[in-house]
């Protein structure tokens, strides 16, 4: 089973070792029968523990971790009911990356991260809350254009096109995650937060062919989380939803490779059939002297090939059980921009059986 990617870019301190952290610790506690596990136990170790800092209310603001200057990657497994369905890999570039005015292009790491991007299942983006703080429609879009969107912006553009050159549709679906939503929940409202994205990232949003699928997910580690000089308790709001989103794009993937493959298998056991059949209506001496296929070897590769279709065929079903367990989900979804426009909630529900349309085909 291929291992999928995500990756998340944003500036630095704007809550992506934050969301990593509680989305670790939440999703290791099982959401909807999805457990996510480092494969590394030193991994494992490593992120328990400072998910154990940020837990500590006596250390104030301390609790959090400080921004890096290098790539993270973690290698997970995802569960479902308890058993492995799909191995990722999330990467997290240094916010410090993005600056136009110190990126490399010809550097190893700026390859890196366009390789990434290209082979995510999806790209999360981190929008500090902070900058969504106080009055003022026009002063929050200035300030996450400044703040953020000055530097993502121009190297999404630039790389959307040159994915599109290369034949391929264009970027995978994104995510905008806003990030610290308990300090900016009281100052704004999710039509404003909807004008602040569009307005600030432009470039995603303004093709007429738009075939961007963008969602805005409002992220938290807690309502609470400012008080007392930031030790107020810690209590996750939305933070599995972004990774489950991703993992739904991730397990449609593997329902086309599954497609794919049966229908190669299929193709190939119509032909063991076939010979198999013509070498039956032949005489021993006729094979033998005219050459042909060992009817033996035919017939069990003909099993071999059926097996292996019902063994595929059950992991399909799986996936598709997967998938409708998911939608529960996903149904907490508010703010998803496709076909070239903002949707409402049926419009939503049209995306995902839009998207979703392989689970219904018979494997």
């Amino acid at each position: 089973m291929d291992g999928r990617k995500f990756t998340i870019l944003g500036e630095t301190g704007s809550g992506k070792t934050c969301y990593l952290l509680g989305m670790y610790y939440e999703m290791s506690m099982s959401v909807a029968g999805y457990t996510v596990i480092a494969t590394d136990p030193d991994a494992d170790k490593n992120l328990t523990l400072r998910y154990e800092m940020l837990k500590d209310k006596s250390r104030g603001q301390n609790r959090f971790p400080a921004g890096t200057d290098d790539v993270q990657k973690f290698n997970f497994n995802l569960q479902y009911d308890y058993e492995t369905i799909l191995p990722f890999t999330w990467v997290d570039y240094p916010g410090g990356f993005l600056d136009a005015t110190r990126r490399d292009v010809g550097s190893e790491q700026y390859k890196e991260v366009e390789k990434s991007i290209k082979e995510s299942e999806m790209l999360f983006i981190c929008i500090d809350g902070a900058n969504l703080v106080g009055s003022g429609t026009r002063n929050k879009i200035r300030k996450v254009k400044t703040r953020c969107a000055k530097h993502i912006n121009p190297y999404l553009t630039e790389l959307r096109n040159k994915f599109k050159d290369e034949g391929k549709v264009g970027l995978p679906p994104i995510g905008m995650l806003i990030t610290k939503y308990d300090m900016c929940q009281d100052d704004t409202d999710p039509d404003e937060i909807r004008e602040i994205v569009e307005e600030a990232f432009e470039g995603l949003f303004g093709e007429e062919d738009n075939q961007n699928i963008i969602a805005i997910i409002p992220v938290s580690l807690g309502d609470t989380l400012q008080d007392d000089s930031y030790q107020g308790d810690l209590d996750p709001i939305n933070i599995h939803l972004p990774i489950l989103m991703g993992i739904n794009f991730a397990l449609i993937d593997q329902l086309y490779e599954g497609k794919y493959l049966i229908e190669q298998q299929r193709e190939n056991l119509d032909w063991a059939r076939e010979q198999k059949r013509i070498e039956d209506d032949r005489w021993g001496i006729t094979r033998w002297f005219f050459g042909g296929y060992d009817p033996d070897a035919l017939r069990q590769e003909i099993n071999d090939t059926e097996q292996a279709i019902r063994n595929n065929r059950e992991v399909v079903k799986y996936f598709k059980k997967s998938l409708k367990r998911m939608n529960r989900e996903l149904d907490a979804l508010e703010m998803i921009f496709a076909n070239g426009t903002w949707l409402n909630k049926g419009g939503i529900k049209r995306l995902w059986a839009d998207v979703q349309s392989i689970a219904d085909y018979n494997f």
